[in-house]
């Protein structure tokens, strides 16, 4: 609930930040206010984010870089509310306003912060205790924070209600303190007064609460033109423009502006500031509020023709008056009898001339206003927020477009995407903000070195590029190349340098399409295909590519028949003590009967039932019928021995496992220690704390775990010394080396000891040659598995062949 609160909050901020500064972008209030609505959007999304994760140290990291936003606020506003009433500060009071805000960002930022221990998760998203105790600043310095500005505040607000000169300001700024009002009650009870009172948290709201505020001033701003009042750069032009001399003053009477006929006329230097009567020696006409060419005789005995206009708000408050100066020695009798002809008719026009400007500002300031939203919702509808480069939509749009001209102009189209390899290890070691600075950095590289060309992000961490009319393959291939060494230069992080990889897939229209959806297809094919090699690659799609995708859909599609068919089956390896020459296991391996084409080994199909998500059922189909027959073998007391099981990583990292091996266990009331499972390195390299927390509650109810392909990786023995396995298999990659390669002999030996020192027990798989199993029996490993004893067999020849005897001719 409150996720979704923060959410279009923050957009409420952004819309009205927006809005502020689409009338006049030369008032610096305005500008405040603008300044105000972006800060208030950045700590409602921060707040947003917090409500997205449940990880505590990312919690308290987007909750500490609240701290600016919400501490510099508050003087923001201030700071409105003061130029609104046309107060100037000097650099030390802007210091001053400043200065507690420092402090608190200081404090609760730096000195004091939040930590991840005061958080807690709730139904209602993330919480944080009110930590109490670290001392009188930590406790009451926001207190005392709040309560400065809020008297400040709101002394700006009610000294312009009461001081000011015209109904209307007084009528809007009233509308501005209710909003205050109602905000800061709301966020002091709930955010300061009310945590007093309670042994619980509660939710920040502080942010949401200050809707009513920014509402009220917003509706000042574009409704009222609150801060529009005095157009003086609008007066100014119009004047310049005039021959006449003309002085403009305010209700006061005090010249604001003036005409250059005005100083050709009658003065020596700018009348800025000074009062309009210093300039006539009689000064009772000036209280009439119009009058037209009347006589007037200037302090310095001049004459001039002088014209009075008077401007009132829809209250009938005097805002000023436009005075028109014409020299008396220059206006011929028949000029002037012209001139009184013409002074009704002039007047009607300047009625219906005002009037006709001031419809056609409303119609600007509307237009504009519309202009803008439709240009936001453009940018968010075809752009991407994070690096600002068009999104997949505009990137399909501009493809069909680019294609539809290549087919007229009969030129052709290159088709690039692109993709950041080990992306998601950047977001995992580092987080999601670094993930975020990598896409932005790499998204303006892009653009700063290949300006030429339409350039999108069209996934998390893919891109797009689309090249028209280009000349031959080389052209091509130097672009990818250019990709590559731009991603290759090391990029300067928050966290540190770092060069990236890229995988680059690309297709040609029409050579290998001639319509978008195969071209995207074929693009996406030899982009995946890059991926599968090391280093950043480039890739032209293929047509053994296209066989090869064709090829793995059959196979798809028909492995999810074979699942529900029952197809797939079980083929078992036993495992032998080569000092005793008892069959000591059996690992079950997966085959698939296929209807057409015989038995297909795992090799053939898995790796498609890995890409396309189908390995849990497999997975799921394994546990089952390796539990279920040794539990049959067990009830005809054929063989009493556990059963290996291999899952992949998807199901092995699936929180689910645990209740799952125990249920099957149960379902087939199987002895647990009669189940092992394995898995490889690779899956211990993702995320091992998770892979001890699963191991540990599989061994709490006496499953086996063993580690399979033991020493292919770098960070084994690291492991060892945390993960509570019971046995480790030695590669075969190892095994294989035996006669032939000293080092791989010597990782041998050095596994078998170490499993000794620490009470492993081991196996070797893949033994093929008598010299393999005659070296690891000396060596000590005597648990062996391969060919030389035994290769897979079904259930039926295990069987018939009476394997489960003991077979002492095959001891030496």
């Amino acid at each position: 609930m409150f996720q979704i609160l923060y959410f279009f909050t923050a957009f409420f901020y952004l819309f009205i930040g927006i809005i502020s500064v689409s009338g006049d972008k030369e008032k610096k209030s305005k500008y405040i206010f603008h300044y105000i609505s972006i800060c208030m959007f950045l700590w409602t999304m921060l707040l947003f984010f917090s409500y997205t994760t449940d990880d505590f140290n990312k919690i308290n990291t987007l909750r500490l870089w609240t701290t600016p936003f919400y501490s510099i606020c508050p003087p923001l506003f201030a700071l409105f509310l003061m130029t609104v009433s046309r107060k100037d500060l000097s650099r030390r009071q802007l210091l001053i306003l400043f200065l507690p805000a420092i402090l608190n960002i200081i404090i609760y930022g730096l000195i004091y912060p939040t930590t991840p221990d005061l958080a807690t998760i709730t139904k209602y998203g993330p919480l944080y205790r009110n930590a109490i105790g670290r001392g009188p600043i930590y406790d009451h310095y926001f207190t005392l924070y709040t309560i400065f500005y809020v008297v400040v505040a709101f002394h700006e607000i009610i000294s312009f209600v009461f001081f000011t000169e015209t109904e209307r300001d007084r009528f809007i700024a009233k509308n501005i303190a209710i909003g205050m009002g109602i905000s800061t009650s709301l966020a002091l009870f709930w955010d300061v007064f009310l945590p007093c009172f309670l042994d619980f948290s509660l939710p920040r709201l502080t942010v949401i609460f200050f809707v009513p505020a920014m509402f009220f001033a917003y509706i000042a701003i574009t409704k009222y033109n609150f801060l529009d009042i005095y157009p003086e750069k609008l007066f100014s032009k119009i004047l310049a423009a005039m021959d006449d001399g003309t002085i403009i003053t305010n209700n006061l009477g005090i010249i604001e502006h003036f005409s250059p006929g005005s100083i050709n006329i009658n003065l020596e230097s700018s009348p800025l500031d000074m009062k309009i009567e210093d300039f006539f020696e009689n000064n009772d006409f000036l209280e009439m509020d119009e009058f037209y060419d009347l006589e007037i005789n200037l302090k310095d005995k001049s004459i001039v023709y002088l014209t009075k206009e008077t401007f009132r708000d829809e209250d009938g408050n005097l805002l000023g008056s436009n005075y028109t100066f014409r020299d008396a020695g220059s206006v011929s009798e028949t000029q002037k009898a012209f001139r009184d002809l013409n002074l009704s008719l002039e007047k009607k026009i300047k009625e219906q001339t005002k009037e006709i400007i001031e419809l056609e500002a409303s119609l600007n300031r509307e237009r504009n206003q519309g202009i803008i939203i439709e240009e936001t919702l453009d940018r968010i509808t075809h752009y991407c927020p994070l690096t600002g480069l068009p999104n997949r939509s505009l990137f399909l749009d501009e493809l069909r477009t680019s294609l539809s001209e290549c087919e007229e102009s009969g030129t052709p189209l290159a088709l690039l995407y692109f993709n950041i390899d080990a992306f998601k290890s950047i977001n995992d070691d580092y987080g999601y903000f670094a993930g975020d600075e990598v896409l932005i950095k790499s998204a303006k590289r892009l653009t700063d070195n290949l300006p030429n060309y339409f350039m999108a992000r069209i996934g998390a961490d893919e891109f797009g590029l689309i090249i028209k009319d280009y000349k031959n393959i080389d052209e091509i291939e130097k672009i990818s190349q250019k990709i590559i060494r731009l991603f290759g230069e090391p990029f300067n992080f928050d966290f540190g340098s770092k060069s990236l990889n890229v995988s680059i897939g690309i297709s040609l229209y029409p050579d290998d399409a001639m319509d978008m959806e195969t071209l995207m297809q074929n693009v996406d094919i030899s982009m995946h295909k890059a991926k599968e090699m090391e280093g950043s690659v480039y890739k032209f799609v293929s047509a053994e590519m296209k066989e090869e995708v064709e090829r793995n859909f059959k196979i798809r599609n028909e492995l999810k028949e074979a699942i529900i068919d029952g197809e797939l089956e079980l083929y078992y390896q036993p495992q032998v003590d080569s000092d005793k020459g008892l069959i000591i296991g059996f690992e079950a391996l997966i085959r698939w009967n296929h209807k057409s084409l015989g038995f297909l080994p795992p090799g053939v199909f898995l790796p498609v039932a890995e890409k396309y998500g189908l390995m849990p059922n497999i997975d799921r189909f394994v546990l089952n019928e390796a539990i279920r027959q040794n539990k049959e073998w067990q009830d005809r007391n054929l063989i009493h021995v556990p059963i290996s099981v291999n899952l992949s990583p998807q199901e092995f990292m699936s929180d689910s496992l645990p209740e799952l091996v125990k249920t099957t266990l149960e379902e087939h009331d199987l002895d647990p220690k009669y189940l092992e499972l394995e898995l490889t390195e690779g899956t211990l390299l993702t995320d091992i704390n998770k892979v001890i927390k699963i191991i540990g509650k599989l061994r709490d109810f006496g499953v086996k775990i063993s580690i399979d392909d033991f020493g292919t990786e770098y960070s084994s023995l690291n492991y060892l010394k945390t993960l509570p396995a019971s046995r480790l298999k030695i590669a075969k990659s190892f095994i294989d080396g035996i006669d032939n390669n000293k080092v791989d002999e010597a990782i041998i030996d050095a596994i078998i000891v170490l499993t000794d020192k620490i009470g492993l027990e081991l196996i070797a798989e893949g033994v093929e040659e008598h010299s393999q199993m005659a070296y690891l029996r000396d060596k000590g490993c005597y648990d062996i598995q391969g060919f030389y004893y035994y290769k897979p067999m079904s259930v039926e020849e295990i069987e018939e062949t009476e394997v489960f005897q003991i077979n002492t001719d095959r001891v030496i």
